[in-house]
């Protein structure tokens, strides 16, 4: 239906952007790369910032998504199917952003392989999603109303992400009234590197 949409925790984004900024492994003359809808308020934050190259994955013309109306699972299945493995995304990025859709996929392997395609050697791919530990603890069962493939606490997030041949150059908690976000961020390396943890509370 086209008045579906969906919406996602925001307080946290100025914290975010901030905290990139602080860790300098992001530049102005980078080629920043947004995945879906759910990032525009992020790249706009970037824009704010005075970073000039931001690109947007085109649902119609990049994911050759035909229907009219669709949500993050359409847009996760025409990725993860590769529409983006071709020549023209190879190693094309410096930082993949994606928010709350890595829950969504179905392969978490396959889905990383795709985003470090279009990232250059060294560059940073962006993951953020929901925290469930509240939700499972309170045994809340309109959890699975949000109908996701993974329902990630940030224990077992972080335990899948070490498992990963990628470096956590930045994680975090993100603490809201509602749901909590975790933020991770891997880097593309060839050698990996003692991985990094930032555990401070947000509110």
């Amino acid at each position: 239906f086209s008045w579906l949409t969906c919406y996602e925790p925001e307080k946290h984004l100025d914290k975010l952007v901030l905290d990139i900024l602080k860790k300098k492994i992001i530049s102005k003359n980078d080629d920043l790369c947004f995945l879906s809808f759910k990032d525009t308020t992020l790249a706009k934050r970037f824009e704010k910032k005075g970073f000039k190259k931001i690109n947007y994955i085109s649902p119609k013309k990049d994911l050759k998504i035909r229907e009219k109306n669709f949500l993050t699972e359409t847009i996760q299945q025409n990725f993860q199917n590769g529409a983006l493995r071709v020549s023209k995304f190879k190693s094309k990025y410096n930082f993949l952003f994606a928010r709350h859709i890595f829950e969504h996929v179905q392969d978490l392997n396959l889905f990383l392989e795709n985003a470090m395609y279009t990232i250059k050697e060294n560059g940073y791919l962006l993951l953020e999603i929901p925290d469930c530990t509240r939700a499972i603890n309170n045994g809340d069962p309109t959890l699975y109303w949000e109908e996701h493939n993974f329902y990630f606490t940030s224990e077992s997030f972080k335990k899948f992400l070490q498992k990963c041949k990628y470096k956590i150059t930045y994680y975090n908690i993100f603490h809201d009234k509602l749901e909590n976000c975790l933020v991770a961020i891997l880097q593309k390396k060839k050698k990996l590197s003692k991985t990094i943890y930032h555990k401070k509370k947000n509110n």
